[in-house]
């Protein structure tokens, strides 16, 4: 048995869960010995507890600890010029020891990034390589980077061995640089354990919308929508917002246009969603990772037996087309108006469908079965 070593973009919690799901799955299979986490310490992004038998290492944590004390977080300088490239040589740092560790115990490494230093592991390493993230500047990188990183990266894309992506227009891109691999389509779905069915408690239209409100994320048009919607509609915020955002954010919040619940943690959100009865998802196509989207939030939504509305995107049309979750538009006046023409009725039967989405095909359990079954056969 191996030892499943696991290397997060994120911090394990708020948008995260299928990892959580992943790690939770392979040690109730039984086909890892140990489960070790390396994750970057993120200062916004609450923690989530783990199963107690992971071992858990936040990289950058004590050096931001440290800074914090000192008082050399508030230096632009600091931060942008020593902090971020000590960050990076601990990122580094823990690559290279687990690679050493290779050549001594067969590992099982799953990453949610790329790296040229997992080209330095053994031959004996499984690779599975979550494409759940898409970096315009990975090809520009690879063209403008030395002959051993290029080296070690091409070597990389040949080990994989198992190939993760949460949206067909990904997985066939990244199925281009990992060759030798065997990919699998895998939505961004919660597990049925997480979801129960309930009557989502409210007699009026709430619409959440849980994520950041920035550039990429259509912020201009999220708010317009809320200024656009009826009084009677009540318009619920969960997330991030950008700089450029702030102040119309704060006074539609004033104003009681819009309620501002501020950055929540996954559990809270549940919470949230269960007073709610229609989600919003926004997404612009300016970038390979927007446009080919994969948003939680989606299927959360439809987990929660909500009305799924969204504005025009490439993927959130496809996905739509095939599953029928609820409408998409391309402007505010046109999805505040169609928001206002639904019935109650028609949520809660478009909301009983979306359950029943969720409980025979968009789960954790029924995407996952193949990949988990492969991977059983060779432990």
């Amino acid at each position: 048995m191996r030892t499943l070593i696991f290397f997060s973009n994120v911090t394990l919690g708020y948008g995260s869960p299928k990892y959580i799901y992943f790690m939770e799955k392979a040690e109730s299979l039984k086909i890892i010995k140990a489960i070790i986490s390396y994750e970057p310490y993120e200062q916004q992004r609450p923690f989530f507890n783990l199963n107690e038998s992971f071992k858990r290492s936040i990289v950058g944590q004590r050096l931001a600890n440290l800074t914090n004390a000192l008082g050399l977080s508030k230096s632009y300088r600091f931060e942008k010029y020593i902090k971020k490239n000590i960050q990076s040589f601990l990122r580094s740092f823990v690559i290279i020891k687990s690679a050493i560790v290779s050549y001594v115990n067969p590992l099982f490494i799953v990453t949610t990034y790329e790296s040229s230093l997992f080209g330095l592991f053994s031959k004996k390493t499984t690779f599975l390589q979550n494409f759940s993230e898409i970096w315009d500047e990975i090809d520009k990188k690879s063209n403008n980077s030395s002959r051993i990183t290029s080296f070690l990266l091409n070597k990389y894309y040949a080990n994989t061995n198992y190939l993760v992506a949460p949206q067909e227009d990904r997985l066939v891109l990244a199925s281009t640089r990992y060759t030798n691999s065997k990919g699998y389509l895998i939505h961004n779905v919660p597990r049925l354990a997480d979801f129960k069915k309930w009557a989502i408690a409210t007699d009026k239209k709430r619409i959440l919308y849980q994520g950041r409100v920035s550039d990429d994320s259509l912020g201009g048009k999220i708010l317009d929508l809320v200024d656009s919607l009826p009084d009677e509609v009540e318009f619920h915020l969960a997330g991030l917002v950008n700089k450029n955002y702030v102040k119309r954010v704060a006074a539609l919040n004033e104003s009681g246009k819009l309620i501002y619940h501020g950055y929540l943690d996954w559990q809270s959100l549940d919470e949230l969603r269960k007073t709610c009865n229609i989600g919003l998802v926004s997404w612009s196509d300016n970038t390979l990772n927007t446009k080919f989207c994969a948003p939680n939030k989606l299927y959360e939504y439809i987990a929660s037996g909500m009305y799924v509305v969204c504005f025009n995107n490439y993927s959130l049309i496809k996905l739509n087309k095939q599953f029928d979750f609820g409408f998409v538009c391309g402007s505010p006046k046109e999805l505040a108006e169609h928001i206002n023409k639904l019935s109650m009725e028609c949520l809660i039967q478009k909301g009983e469908k979306n359950v029943q989405l969720f409980l025979k095909e968009l789960n954790y359990e029924n995407q996952t079965k193949q990949l988990f079954s492969d991977l059983v056969k060779v432990s």
